[in-house]
């Protein structure tokens, strides 16, 4: 199966890197991340008025399950992009959503990590 147990979990903290770049592929200072074990998550822009990019790197290749939550954990959002080597942007509309603060998750077998965004 595509999705098992969590062995993977981290909570949606803010950490910042990176240096400002007029590309995607690079990181966006002051921008949220989420890291557990490799895994590595970025949204741009954050807040973010509903359309935002985000980078997915230390997964394996292959398919993979993004979710945005709420508050209360009602899936609210979801799409199967397939990853590629290294790091790969997926672009992401939640203009439909309340403001609010929500969770994007990504799974891929047994790894999970997820980052907090805010939508104005």
């Amino acid at each position: 199966t595509l999705f098992r147990s969590i062995t993977t979990v981290t909570s949606c903290t803010s950490c910042y890197t990176g240096a400002v770049a007029n590309t995607l592929s690079r990181a966006i200072e002051n921008q949220p991340s989420a890291t557990a074990a490799g895994l590595r998550l970025r949204v741009f822009p954050n807040p973010t008025s509903g359309i935002f990019q985000l980078s997915i790197s230390g997964f394996n290749e292959g398919l993979a399950l993004v979710r945005v939550v709420d508050l209360s954990g009602k899936l609210v959002y979801t799409t199967q992009p397939t990853l590629m080597r290294g790091t790969t942007w997926v672009p992401l509309n939640i203009t439909n959503l309340s403001k609010g603060t929500y969770f994007v998750q990504v799974w891929q077998r047994e790894k999970m990590t997820a980052v907090k965004i805010s939508k104005e």
